[in-house]
């Protein structure tokens, strides 16, 4: 997963031209620059999930079912400042 998300922060250019095809100057960098940022959330989902399955093996369950809890609520307050 973190091989795929670096090979698309390189092309992040290529997928915003494909993906959103009629953007141009700031627009256009701005959407390059905010597409870099996001693939950092697939490769932690992954580890997320590494984890969460290596604590469930455990029987630690505390920690795997608060994390969405604390995940959503951290965007809740990020997006209300």
């Amino acid at each position: 997963m973190g091989v795929v998300c670096l090979v698309l922060v390189a092309a992040a250019p290529w997928v915003v031209h494909w993906t959103a095809p009629g953007f141009t100057g700031e627009k256009l960098a701005l959407t390059i620059k905010l597409t870099r940022i996001m693939m950092l959330s697939p490769f932690f989902f992954a580890v997320s999930a590494v984890f969460s399955s290596i604590l469930n093996s455990c029987k630690q369950f505390l920690a795997v079912s608060l994390a969405p809890l604390l995940y959503n609520g951290s965007i809740i307050l990020a997006s209300s400042s």
